[in-house]
């Protein structure tokens, strides 16, 4: 077994771990309905994931069916999303290098999470979503980051049956328009780059 394939197998047990970890963040303690003495908080489960399998000719999205996906902000007043990204951790968000600078050379300072839909506030008035904007405080591009055209950074995911309510991140957009518009979207595979992302991303 060489070097590589056992590093391989340790950082997808430590992954397992930390996604089995975030998966507790699903459930939320709400009062317990029957008012006794001593009584103790539930757990309530807010996982939204339906398992619709298709990328293409899909459904709007439900509130915190995606809650690590993020939309990242560029300038101020108002605050132009331009990219996404999806949340990895409780400080890092990954995304697509060339959304770290806009072609018009604004740089990218905020990330917005938990948002529906951030043309609208209903969602926020039913209380389904809890939206939260964030200040970026630092960018780590790699190394051998090539600049393409087009902005992006979405994710390319697959829902998992365990961890409960956890996705994998299998790529990210790099260039590509809306699904099936007639031309193809390219993605970089996230695999190759899983050991400079946990040496370079603190979780």
């Amino acid at each position: 077994m060489s070097n590589d394939w056992r590093y391989f197998k340790f950082s997808i047990i430590q992954l397992k771990s930390r996604c089995a970890k975030f998966a507790e963040s699903v459930y939320e303690l709400s009062p317990d309905p029957v008012l006794l003495i001593g009584a103790k908080p539930k757990k309530r489960d807010t996982c939204a994931i339906n398992s619709r399998p298709t990328i293409v000719g899909g459904e709007l999205a439900s509130a915190r069916e995606f809650p690590h996906m993020a939309l990242i902000g560029y300038g101020d007043y108002p605050i132009k999303w331009r990219c996404a990204g999806s949340l990895i951790s409780d400080r890092w968000v990954i995304s697509a290098a060339h959304c770290t600078v806009t072609p018009d050379n604004l740089v990218a300072k905020y990330v917005l999470l938990g948002d529906l839909n951030v043309t609208s506030k209903i969602d926020d008035l039913k209380q389904m979503a809890n939206p939260k904007i964030y200040q970026i405080v630092g960018h780590r591009n790699h190394p051998g980051y090539k600049k393409p055209l087009g902005d992006s950074g979405g994710p390319l995911q697959q829902a998992l049956q365990t961890p409960y309510c956890m996705y994998t991140l299998i790529g990210l957009t790099s260039v590509g328009n809306k699904c099936a518009a007639g031309a193809p979207g390219v993605y970089t595979r996230i695999r190759p780059y899983l050991s400079w992302i946990e040496s370079t991303a603190s979780f």
